[in-house]
This record gives C-alpha cells, structure tokens and sequence, in this order.
C-alpha cells in the first residue's frame, strides 16, 4: 500500500502529541505487535542531516501495539530546540521478519511560540 499523505504542524515550546490508525484497505487495524518505528525530517529528500527523528527507539513514538494506534510525543524541551521551519517527512514501520513498510508522508511546519 502506497504511504498516506498527512502534513504536520509542531508548536514549539509545546508538547507534540499526534495518533494515527494505521488500517488495511478495507479499514481494519494493522496489528503492528513486535514492530518498530522511525520518523525522520529533512530538508529535503537527499538532504544528508536529520532535522529531527522520532523513533519507538528514542521513545518520541510511543510502543506499538495489535490495535494499529501511532502515537508521537515529542516533549516541549526537544520542540523548543527545532531550528527549522519546515521539512518533509516520512514513517517507516519495521516489522518483526525485518521487512520495513513507508506508511506516511509529508510536510511538517514548525510554529514558534512566545511563551517559554
């Protein structure tokens, strides 16, 4: 299945929390027990840095389960550092026989925030 379009927008200084159901074409959840995930931001797609990744590694995505739920939660201290304004994305799932799956894509906008 082709990588869904979605495009994110992250408030600095605030906490980034965003789910996601991940589902087949005919709309049931994928189980996705056993799986990892990574999210990494670029300027652009050969761009060499990484502007921010989100990982079940680095816990800013949240343990993945049989009910197909994705969940970022991305602190307010690490939202605060981003330099950047805006980038593309994609997630890649990795499943437990190694093979790995894009499943979302897009842009991301970073807002900046007054209050510290």
């Amino acid at each position: 299945m082709p990588a869904a379009k979605f495009n994110l927008k992250n408030e600095k200084w605030a906490t980034f929390k965003q789910r996601f159901k991940y589902r087949s074409g005919s709309g049931r959840p994928i189980n996705l027990e056993n799986c990892s995930a990574k999210l990494q931001v670029r300027q652009s797609i050969g761009s060499p840095d990484t502007l921010l990744e989100l990982s079940t590694a680095n816990t800013r995505i949240k343990p993945l389960s049989f009910d197909g739920n994705i969940e970022f939660d991305v602190p307010a201290d690490v939202t605060g550092a981003l330099t950047f304004e805006s980038g593309i994305f994609d997630l890649v799932i990795t499943y437990s026989d190694g093979s790995k799956e894009r499943v979302l894509e897009g842009e991301i906008r970073v807002v900046d925030g007054v209050t510290r």
